[in-house]
């Protein structure tokens, strides 16, 4: 009995020593969190990373499926469906099981290797929606819609390059160049934003600057030349030919709607990543007296719940790939997929002549002088047929920005089966 008695108490004295090890010392200063705020902790973080889960794993499934979703915005999007889905499955297994114990329960190396795995996919999931926000920018305001497979090409060299970029900035702590420390909640790891020494403060500051200044600073300048090139459009072909009033009507509701679409992007980028910026530089530069252990715990939950925005922002609320979820969850029925979607369907597929025209209206903005465009008879159907260009260039463009154009791979004939990988 006094064996077994003292055993335990090695145990004990050891698990104190370990987290006394991984523990910063800044937070012996700060008043204990209660358990029942660890086990709040732990309910949402559940909550939220089975949805999370469960939706990313959705969207990235349906897209690997679907060869007609392979375009290069969707394997931009598969990649954050992943780097989402990996985060939400290591923080199910670490954060909700410590966060139920009340503390840590990895050892220090579980709290290194869950800080290098969570920061790589946290930090690759910034790299894909500033890959989306570049991709949307190009298409719609450089008016490169159609370059063919080379777009394919340049979608997956630049995951190559987010992957080396973000290993480039998770490997650094481990080699000195900041570190993986136990958080104030005391139920998971992140990087060493408390230390104050020169070494680690150049790290903090170069992360928040290379990894959330910059790339806010690119969707910003993205989505807003797409707003300037939508209304810029606007004003040339209201200059060209006057529409009807319901076109007009038509005009402004797609052009609220996607200034709404590009804000709400925008203002879930920062909602999910800024609190985590803002306690750093608070921690390194700021009054470190006003940090809280509690308030170490939001910008986890900010991070978390953003998993769970994503797919839903980004894919699940698109028409064409909510028609392919449907198809997917009816065991690769395409037919009883058509019809239980056939007014989305109706819409959604787009014949060869209206391609055409999008091509056309594509051409007449970007004054391509080579597009094939029929010459009128008169100048009423001159106007017409300008008309005609311009409300089908509203849509493409609109279905574009808002959807990441998953659309623009179906196939002419929407009868034959989807082909699979």
């Amino acid at each position: 009995m006094l064996a077994i008695g003292e055993d335990k108490e090695e145990e004990e004295e050891e698990e104190e020593e370990e987290e006394e090890a991984r523990k910063h010392p800044f937070w012996d200063l700060k008043e204990q969190i209660p358990r029942e705020y660890h086990t709040i902790i732990g309910v949402i973080t559940s909550f939220s990373l089975i949805l999370s889960i469960g939706a990313n794993c959705l969207v990235f499934l349906v897209i690997c499926k679907y060869k007609r979703l392979h375009t290069s915005p969707n394997i931009i999007l598969a990649s954050l469906a992943f780097s989402d889905t990996i985060m939400s499955s290591i923080d199910m297994c670490f954060v909700s099981v410590s966060s139920f114990s009340g503390r840590w329960v990895f050892g220090v190396v579980g709290c290194k290797a869950y800080g290098f795995i969570v920061s790589v996919v946290s930090i690759l999931s910034i790299c894909c929606l500033t890959l989306i926000a570049i991709d949307r920018y190009i298409v719609i305001v450089k008016g490169w819609m159609n370059y063919g497979s080379s777009r394919k090409k340049s979608a997956y060299v630049s995951i190559l390059i987010a992957w080396l970029y973000t290993l480039a900035w998770c490997i650094c702590p481990l080699f000195g160049w900041g570190d993986y420390i136990l958080e104030g909640i005391g139920s998971s790891c992140t990087f060493d934003y408390i230390t104050r020494t020169p070494q680690n403060r150049s790290y903090m500051l170069c992360l928040n600057i290379f990894v959330f200044f910059l790339p806010i600073v690119i969707i910003l300048i993205c989505y807003t030349n797409i707003i300037i090139a939508m209304y810029k459009h606007k004003k040339d072909m209201q200059n060209i030919a006057a529409g009807s009033r319901k076109r007009q009507g038509n005009k402004m509701s797609v052009e609220l709607k996607t200034v709404r679409s590009l804000a709400a992007a925008i203002i879930l980028f920062c909602a999910g990543w800024m609190p985590y910026s803002v306690l750093s530089l608070i921690a390194q530069f700021g009054n470190t007296d006003i940090i809280t252990r509690a308030s170490t715990g939001y910008p986890g939950i900010a991070a978390k719940c953003i998993t769970c925005a994503n797919p839903f922002f980004y894919a699940l609320s698109n028409p064409i790939f909510f028609k392919r979820l449907k198809i997917f969850v009816s065991c690769g029925d395409e037919k009883a997929g058509r019809r239980v979607s056939s007014f989305q369907t109706s819409k959604s597929w787009v014949d060869k002549d209206t391609q055409m025209k999008n091509c056309q209206a594509f051409s007449s903005v970007s004054g391509d002088a080579s597009a094939e465009v029929e010459t009128p008879q008169t100048e009423e159907e001159a106007k017409k047929q300008l008309q005609q260009n311009s409300d089908s260039l509203n849509n493409t463009k609109q279905e574009t920005i808002e959807f990441t154009a998953m659309g623009e791979a179906k196939d002419e004939n929407p009868d034959k089966e989807s082909e699979t990988v």
